[in-house]
């Protein structure tokens, strides 16, 4: 008995990676809007603007090339702004040279996940070890930046 087909069940797949992303996107505003001083942050809610882009992803979806362009869009904005606050802050942080290792690996995880020509079945293991390896230079790493400089 299937519960759902493949076709449905990828298009779940897609939206929680999609979802996961955009996650991580605005907790990295929301860091943005820590570290920047009282007078100069935004809003709160600017922060959240890249959830909107969810009840929209349904209608192109459908698209292969629309689909492909918002998520690598999203993902490389991330990897910029991670990059950004790490370039940034990482001086004050106790051995933060180990934030720029996870900046490192998470250019490697993005590169084998997007560029074509490296299309094995031994990619996929090796990109989420990549951003494995990331995420945890990242959890003990990056929140030493946020609590060095909130205002």
């Amino acid at each position: 008995m299937t519960i759902v087909n493949s076709e449905q069940l990828i298009h779940y797949i897609d939206l929680a990676h999609l979802s996961v992303t955009l996650l991580v996107l605005v907790f990295l505003l929301i860091s943005v809007r820590l570290i920047q001083p009282r007078y100069a942050r935004h809003p709160v809610i600017y922060s959240y603007f890249p959830l909107i882009i969810i009840p929209f992803y349904a209608y192109f979806i459908d698209s292969e090339i629309l689909e492909f362009i918002t998520n690598l869009s999203i993902q490389a904005t991330a990897l910029i702004i991670f990059t950004g606050l790490v370039v940034m802050y990482s001086r004050a942080v106790k051995k933060g040279y180990l934030l720029y290792l996870a900046i490192l690996f998470y250019i490697v995880a993005f590169t084998l996940y997007w560029y074509p020509e490296f299309d094995s079945i031994i990619i996929q293991p090796m990109v989420h070890l990549f951003i494995a390896a990331g995420m945890i230079i990242t959890s003990f790493k990056f929140p030493s930046i946020l609590i060095e400089h909130k205002r």
